[in-house]
């Protein structure tokens, strides 16, 4: 979804140069460096994506860990935002799990220790995905969805639906991050709380 979000803003001229000309980004997008002649060669589609993938390079978005990676590429296109803590934690542990997962065969090792120390399980120990992790993941990736999408400012009533959606599927589990989590999503409801833009 970031990526698709973020090419979109690369294939608008006008963004591109907004970008260039911005004090804060000028070095990032002057400094961007490919080949030229392989470039000019792709078709449009391509050279968007070659883009993307020059402009991950230029931030170090493929090095962040968890929201991480994108809250770099997404401050490169000006749609940066503040994420409050619990949720980059979360997304932080789901990250750390799915690489224990593909990488370590379930097996946790020291490196997750460190990233994750909030996590009740030792090293040497298999990793396991209650229900109730599951629910807590995928409703943290809804709600950087809903942050993400007040960003772009998608329209009221979409963003209502989304977040009654969101705050009823977190009433739904009990988990350790669920109070802040709570909290959060009544101060958005109630329009409590600051969106900040970058």
């Amino acid at each position: 979804m970031i990526d698709d979000f973020v090419m979109s803003k690369l294939s608008d001229p006008d963004n591109l140069k907004t970008f260039s000309e911005d004090k804060e980004l000028k070095g990032i997008f002057e400094d961007l460096k490919g080949p030229v002649v392989n470039f000019l060669l792709m078709p449009s589609s391509q050279q968007i994506e070659y883009l993307l993938e020059l402009l991950k390079r230029k931030v170090n978005a493929t090095l962040g860990d968890g929201i991480e990676r994108f809250e770099r590429l997404l401050n490169a296109v000006q749609y940066g935002g503040k994420v409050h803590t619990k949720i980059k934690d979360v997304m932080l542990e789901l990250s750390q799990v799915r690489n224990i997962l593909v990488h370590r065969n379930g097996e946790v090792d020291s490196r997750f220790k460190k990233k994750c120390p909030w996590v009740d399980v030792s090293v040497g120990e298999q990793i396991s995905i209650t229900d109730d992790k599951l629910d807590l993941y995928l409703n943290v990736c809804r709600w950087y969805v809903v942050e993400f999408a007040a960003r772009d400012g998608i329209q009221e009533a979409e963003l209502k639906a989304y977040q009654d959606e969101l705050f009823k599927k977190i009433n739904e589990k009990k988990t350790i991050y669920q109070p802040d989590i709570q909290k959060i999503a009544e101060e958005l409801r109630a329009g409590k709380r600051q969106r900040s833009l970058v």
